[in-house]
């Protein structure tokens, strides 16, 4: 099984809770760790890892690509999310 790993940060502390979701677009070619990260006045400048794993499979398919998609922040924070 193959993995990799990205990181997630905030630059700045937020006023209210930031919750980010993500997903694969395809669950049969690659999964990603429990979605969502949040973070808070108390975790916010944490390092967050999420982890891709590929799927072994039984199809011959040879590599598919596959995506991992963060979708918008979600807090009541009016301060602007970069």
């Amino acid at each position: 099984t193959t993995s990799s790993e990205f990181t997630v940060k905030l630059a700045s502390e937020p006023s209210a809770t930031v919750t980010i979701n993500y997903y694969s677009t395809d669950t049969t070619e690659g999964v990603v760790s429990a979605s969502p990260i949040n973070f808070d006045s108390s975790t916010w400048n944490t390092v967050q890892t999420v982890t891709v794993t590929a799927v072994n499979e039984s199809d011959n398919d040879s590599d598919q690509y596959f995506q991992v998609i963060l979708l918008p922040v979600i807090s009541s924070d009016t301060t602007t999310m970069d």
